[in-house]
């Protein structure tokens, strides 16, 4: 839960900053107490890459999707996720992929102690710039131009 994840940070005063995104403003007053919480509203896809590389790491904490592309998008941008094991983070760290983790415990002090490992595992420019290439060459639009070329040429 992220407002738990806030009330966390702040009741600890932990050095944080929580750059969130959403669709539409709903419950956006829940988060305006906190002097490190940014809020984005309807970002366009022209300035995703720039807000993924605000963080350090995504915090993905829905609790049902599909195969969100949020993920790729952050890990294609060099930014590690972590989120529930669900959708996209549950298939990719079932394959062992890098960079996205799964929530251990849904408890803000566990859940803030992953976001700073994982932080602290890709904090380099180097370790950014391999996860950005890992995912660009195996979820990259050439690799999926590759694989519906050999799907279509096999039917």
């Amino acid at each position: 839960n992220i407002k738990a994840l806030c009330d966390y940070i702040e009741e600890n005063e932990l050095k944080a900053k929580l750059v969130i995104a959403a669709n539409n403003p709903h419950n956006k007053e829940l988060f305006e107490r906190y002097s490190f919480v940014e809020i984005n509203i309807g970002l366009d896809a022209g300035t995703l890459n720039a807000f993924y590389n605000k963080g350090d790491v995504m915090y993905f904490p829905s609790m049902y999707e599909g195969f969100e592309m949020v993920t790729l998008e952050a890990l294609c941008a060099g930014v590690p996720v972590l989120g529930n094991n669900i959708g996209a983070v549950s298939e990719l760290t079932s394959r062992g992929e890098p960079g996205v983790a799964i929530v251990c415990e849904d408890k803000p002090q566990k859940v803030y102690a992953q976001l700073m490992q994982l932080s602290e595992i890709y904090s380099s420019k180097d370790q950014k710039n391999s996860l950005h290439d890992y995912y660009a060459t195996n979820y990259g639009k050439e690799a999926y131009r590759s694989k519906l070329k050999f799907v279509l040429s096999n039917i």
